[in-house]
């Protein structure tokens, strides 16, 4: 009876998608996909290279094509903007500092009309994504952390102090201007210098997710920390009026805890973000932490999503859940693998590539069902594993959006589950 649903299962989706041919979806026994036809396949690497060591964890996509990384020759390193209707070339960049064989770590950028910045260390690179040139790059004095976020033709970033609070270990806020790249060093929360902090670590900025309000003024909610003994944070939240430069608050305690917030999102009157073993929800204009949900263990680099009045965030317990985001409530928890690329929503499904699992995961979210667990062996031979870069890409003209997920040697594009 089994193989004969199978059977079933395979003729139905040779109807519903002919173009497919033989490469058919493969179904176990619960219904759960674990190989999918693919509409181009594109190539990583010359000359047999296996890995590139790049690492995009940004969601890069401008104009519906992905940017992927890539290398060429003896082991230049570049990043690619993709067609993602043929997988060819639109351009391909690697205008680094360090030479051609750098290799590339995207892990946040900000976008402005057509440009794109992202750090590296001391490193600030802004690129033209509507031709591939470098519209500036600057060397700093000082190295910043790879955290960028921004609004608009201003970047945030997060740096030790210039000038101020000589030896000690901290971040304040840093603004760039996109157009011109120029860097001013603007923003300081208040400081426990009593903290107890191992190293002379002091309070720290940690994240700066900008806003704008219906009177087209800008706010900075910000993230920060104070550093205890035995690496313990007390963990706070603070509002900045950015267009007015003054704080509305600061130093909202959310949580003592044994890791920094990683990821924030603000949705309305909204603001959730991590801290260690939990999730939390504060009113944005209080600082007043409206719920907290607690996790097995952190959520990390997989991060978490907020999508059709839910929450969705993976830990390092390999836990996917499910919270109401009105509430907290946690309505459902299904197995995931843990330390993950982040996780990509579309047409009610998240995304990711599983480290623990080496499989590319796809769950509804309304229901908590996995519905894709794709495994690399049937998508390419002798791959074992799936890279972290994957982009998830809405389709056009009411067409089902498109999967980018990549092998270490290959990418390929598939069609969304829904």
């Amino acid at each position: 009876m089994k193989k004969y649903l199978l059977i079933l299962l395979t003729i139905a989706y040779i109807i519903v998608h002919p173009s497919c041919g033989k490469d058919v979806p493969l179904v176990e026994e619960n219904g759960v996909i674990v190989s999918v036809p693919y509409e181009w396949k594109r190539q990583l690497h010359k000359r047999n290279q296996f890995n590139s060591n790049s690492i995009i964890d940004e969601h890069l996509v401008y104009n519906g094509n992905p940017i992927i990384a890539t290398t060429e020759g003896e082991g230049d390193r570049w990043i690619n903007l993709i067609d993602i209707e043929t997988g060819k070339d639109i351009w391909k960049w690697n205008d680094n500092f360090w030479g051609s064989d750098e290799k590339f770590s995207v892990l946040y950028a900000h976008f402005y009309n057509n440009l794109m910045t992202y750090q590296v260390g001391s490193r600030s690179y802004c690129i033209n994504m509507d031709n591939g040139n470098t519209h500036w790059k600057i060397q700093e004095d000082r190295s910043f952390h790879a955290r960028v976020s921004g609004l608009d033709s201003h970047a945030f970033l997060l740096g030790p102090p210039k000038d101020t609070l000589e030896g000690y270990t901290t971040y304040v806020g840093y603004e760039r201007e996109m157009n011109t790249g120029q860097v001013n060093q603007f923003l300081f929360t208040d400081i426990d210098f009593n903290s107890g902090g191992e190293a002379n670590r002091i309070t720290r900025i940690f994240n700066i997710e900008p806003f704008k309000t219906s009177d087209d003024k800008t706010y900075l909610l910000v993230v920060s920390y104070d550093q205890l003994p035995n690496w313990y944070q007390n963990q706070f939240v603070g509002l900045y009026n950015y267009s007015d430069r003054e704080w509305i608050y600061n130093r909202k305690m959310i949580s003592e805890t044994n890791g920094g917030t990683s990821y924030v999102e603000i949705v309305g009157d909204k603001a959730y973000m991590t801290a260690a073993h939990s999730m939390n929800c504060i009113d944005i204009w209080t600082g007043e932490v409206l719920w907290t949900s607690p996790t097995e263990a952190a959520i990390g680099i997989s991060s978490f999503v907020v999508k059709e009045g839910k929450v969705i965030g993976q830990d390092e317990a390999q836990l996917v859940y499910g919270w109401n985001a009105e509430t907290g409530q946690e309505l459902w928890r299904v197995a995931g693998a843990g330390t993950s690329s982040r996780l990509r929503y579309l047409n009610g499904i998240v995304y990711f590539s599983g480290g623990a699992t080496s499989r590319i995961h796809a769950i509804d979210i309304s229901t908590g069902k996995t519905v894709w667990l794709l495994k690399p062996e049937l998508m390419e031979k002798g791959a074992d594993d799936f890279k972290p870069d994957i982009y998830a890409i809405e389709g056009k003209n009411g067409e089902k959006g498109k999967i980018v997920i990549c092998t270490p040697m290959n990418a390929y594009c598939v069609e969304a589950y829904q």
